[in-house]
C-alpha cells in the first residue's frame, strides 16, 4: 500500500506543473494507493483555487471512482496530528500533512508519492527515528536538500 499526498493529485491534475508527467507516472505504477479524506478534500480546494471547478470536480469524481482507497482521518489521527506538532517544534506541517503521517503509522504505511519535502523530513515511530527508506526519496522527492529536524 502506498499513500498519496495531495502534491503528487494535484501535479496529475495540472498539465503545466512541473511534476505532471512523473505524477501520473507514478499514480499508474503503483498499487494500492490510498490515500485520506482530508488529502482529498484539500486537493480539490487547491485544483478549484487554481485551475477551475470543472477541474477540481473531474479529479474529485475520479478519485472517488475506486482508483484509490480514501481513509477518514480518525480521533486517535487528530491526538497524534498534535503530537507531530510538538516532536516537530522547528517545522511547519500543516494539519492535512501531520494527519497523514499518524494514518501512514497506523496503517504502517512507509511509501507515499509525493512532491512536499515535508515527506523527507518526517521521521515515525516512538522515537521519531525513523525515516522514509531511502529509495522513498530518491524515487519521490523533489529536492534532495532536505531540512532534517532531529
Amino acid at each position: 500500500m502506498i499513500f498519496v499526498d495531495s502534491s503528487a493529485w494535484f501535479a496529475a491534475v495540472n498539465r503545466r506543473d512541473r511534476h505532471h508527467p512523473r505524477a501520473i507516472e507514478l499514480l499508474a505504477s503503483y498499487a494500492p494507493l490510498l490515500t485520506s479524506h482530508l488529502v482529498i478534500v484539500e486537493t480539490w480546494l487547491l485544483t478549484n483555487s487554481r485551475i477551475d471547478f470543472a477541474t477540481a470536480e473531474r479529479f474529485l469524481n475520479g478519485v472517488g471512482g475506486g482508483s484509490c482507497e480514501i481513509v477518514p482521518i480518525s480521533t486517535d489521527d487528530w491526538q497524534q496530528s498534535s503530537k507531530i506538532s510538538v516532536s516537530f517544534p522547528d517545522q511547519t506541517f500543516s494539519i492535512v500533512d501531520r494527519t497523514s503521517f499518524a494514518v501512514m503509522e497506523r496503517l504502517n504505511i512507509t511509501q507515499a508519492i509525493s512532491f512536499d519535502d515535508d515527506f523527507v523530513i518526517y521521521r515515525f515511530g516512538q522515537d521519531r527515528v525513523h525515516a522514509l527508506p531511502p529509495q522513498w526519496i530518491r524515487r519521490f522527492s523533489t529536492s534532495m536538500k532536505p531540512r532534517f529536524s532531529r
